[in-house]
């Protein structure tokens, strides 16, 4: 279970999310590892996401050390998707996207020597040590680099199967990424049916499909 907080405090969730839910978030997702540990449960395995920006970022410390204090041991960091408009706070100029000051990979740094000891793992988003997603991994095609399609299945509450959580903010219309119903098909129907099939074929070539076409060329972290 992800639970994408994306910051430390109340009143800078409140920004970046547009809304007061911080100490409700913190109050039931602590409280839901306090039940699992209580019946001996060891899934669904529970993870906080933060939104790599330049607003945040040195808050990563303090945000591992929350996940501590929640219970939880596994932190992310997620990468900024944006484009030219411009989606609430997802602007180039928030962007940390080979623009990282010493600051910021300071809090990075500090970030994982603290969640050695607090007994927190940190990764960035797609398994990749933190620092290395602020840099284009590939200038060509930089959307063959992700392995999303190969690795993990994302689902609507009414079951549709999308390639990624990225896919319903690029293109308007979910008939242009759904891979399939899961309401319909079992998983393994899905995963190796032919939408996904030449979903992936499409994503090695020259020509992705839509909702990839500008995902890594607008990102960071």
């Amino acid at each position: 279970m992800r639970v994408s907080l994306d910051a430390a405090d109340r009143k800078s969730y409140a920004k970046v999310r547009g809304k007061d839910f911080f100490d409700r978030i913190v109050r039931d997702v602590g409280k839901f590892i306090a039940f699992k540990k209580q019946v001996g449960a060891a899934t669904p395995a529970v993870s906080l996401w933060l939104t790599g920006m330049k607003e945040t970022v040195d808050q990563l410390p303090a945000f591992v050390r929350l996940a501590a204090t929640m219970g939880v041991t596994d932190v992310h960091l997620q990468r900024l998707v944006f484009d030219e408009v411009g989606y609430g706070m997802a602007r180039a100029d928030l962007s940390l996207f080979e623009s990282t000051q010493g600051e910021e990979l300071a809090a990075i740094e500090a970030a994982q020597a603290l969640g050695r000891d607090l007994g927190v793992s940190l990764d960035a988003s797609g398994a990749t040590e933190p620092g290395m997603s602020l840099k284009r991994q590939s200038e060509d095609q930089p959307w063959a680099t992700c392995r999303r399609p190969w690795s993990l299945m994302y689902f609507t509450a009414h079951g549709r199967a999308l390639p990624c959580c990225i896919a319903p903010f690029s293109v308007r219309g979910y008939s242009n990424y759904t891979l399939g119903d899961a309401t319909q098909q079992s998983l393994r129907e899905i995963w190796n049916s032919p939408a996904y099939r030449d979903f992936r074929t499409s994503l090695l070539s020259s020509a992705p499909p839509a909702p990839c076409q500008n995902c890594g060329m607008r990102w960071s972290l």
